[in-house]
């Protein structure tokens, strides 16, 4: 027999449908009406497979961001995982013991209503839930009273709730911050001490290393390079590395190149915040600095849907079990976790107390000019969970 768990009003008539009316009463097993309008039911293996044939909406993480985002907050440990043998080791989540609840706002083609957050919202804080993580936004910054991510979290701050909210990816580029309310807490990403490098060797031996994670051994094989290359907002490296690629693709008749797997190499410069992390000022309010704090959010190793291509590309058929990601919504968990952490030393600490003691306990982050951002790329710093517990 097989138990399922379903959480809208038209699954009660898929269920009518596999299993008839003169059943339905006997299959049903529990009723959950507290926030959410779902029950549990029991089916035989020909009614499962009927059942999994009717195409509907469900809660199954189909792209994989679910469930990375979540297990990097309250993961349980695991030994001996990695991607394809990149960063090979023991994965956990910032607080373990945590228990975790999952509420869906996004559909199918990746849109997340403002109804749907908003009664996301509400769901959580009638569960009593403790600290509420949300890694999605919008490319603008919009006013409170029109944010429903704002509306929301204020309510769950009047009930002792603190949301971590993401920053977006629209950096470098200033004033490109979405997350700009005050009770937000609005997290920056910055880099991790690992550097993942890839090298492109051309079939003069010139080699060109890069970035990037790449799990595919060559095997010695050598592929063509496409003559029509467009390259830009490049920095000087890679102009360079540009000119030597392409001065051997015009004097070379059939030109090819090796791509290696990914290296793993220790990256002194660290932390330092990723160029993609949006930047403030706070473009609503001028006197609220935005964003508060930065977290680790580049080459994350974090568990994975074995629904979704690891590579994010439909032709992908591989299955992971985890997977390396990057982005302001790989940096919003870490900063869930510290919270879930301070919490447990001091449970009665207000949400604003909180917040307090983890921005005035950070560390500093490196290159923090580069761009002229300053703390309008970083914040307060780079979290530091072990003083937070004592500011």
């Amino acid at each position: 027999m097989w138990r399922c768990i379903f959480c809208n009003l038209s699954s009660s008539q898929h269920v009518e449908q596999v299993i008839g009316d003169s059943e339905i009463e006997n299959r049903l097993v529990q009723s959950y009406k507290r926030s959410f309008n779902g029950f549990a039911a029991i089916f035989n293996d020909q009614q499962k497979e009927k059942l999994l044939d009717m195409k509907e909406e469900n809660a199954r993480d189909e792209t994989g961001h679910r469930t990375h985002t979540t297990s990097i907050a309250g993961g349980r440990e695991v030994q001996d995982v990695s991607f394809y043998d990149l960063t090979k080791g023991t994965a956990r989540g910032g607080v373990p013991s945590s228990r975790i609840a999952v509420y869906k706002l996004c559909g199918a083609d990746g849109t997340c209503s403002g109804s749907n957050t908003l009664a996301a919202f509400d769901d959580a804080i009638a569960d009593g839930v403790d600290i509420i993580t949300i890694s999605i936004g919008g490319s603008n910054a919009l006013e409170f009273l029109k944010y429903p991510i704002a509306i929301g979290s204020f309510h769950a701050m009047e009930k002792g709730i603190l949301t971590s909210h993401s920053t977006e990816n629209s950096g470098p580029r200033p004033r490109s911050i979405a997350s700009v309310t005050p009770w937000l807490f609005s997290v920056a990403t910055s880099t991790i001490d690992l550097q993942f490098i890839d090298k492109l060797i051309l079939g003069n031996e010139n080699t060109i290393i890069g970035k990037s994670v790449n799990t595919f051994p060559s095997n010695g094989t050598k592929i063509p390079i496409a003559h029509d290359t467009c390259f830009y907002n490049f920095g000087q490296k890679m102009v360079k590395d540009y000119l030597i690629a392409q001065s051997y693709i015009k004097y070379t008749k059939f030109p090819v190149a090796e791509i290696l797997k990914s290296e793993i190499f220790h990256d002194t410069t660290a932390p330092r915040i990723a160029s993609f992390s949006s930047r403030g000022p706070n473009s609503i309010v001028l006197d609220i600095m935005k964003p508060d704090i930065s977290a680790p959010g580049v080459d994350i190793l974090a568990a994975f849907s074995p629904l979704a291509p690891p590579s994010g590309h439909v032709t992908d058929t591989r299955k992971a079990s985890y997977n390396i990601l990057s982005g302001t919504s790989m940096a919003c968990p870490h900063i869930t976790g510290i919270i879930a952490y301070v919490k447990s030393f001091h449970p009665n600490w207000s949400p604003t107390t909180i917040k307090s003691a983890i921005m005035t306990t950070t560390k500093p982050v490196n290159d923090t000019y580069n761009d002229l951002a300053g703390e309008f790329s970083y914040g307060s710093g780079n979290a530091n969970p072990q003083l937070a517990v004592n500011p």
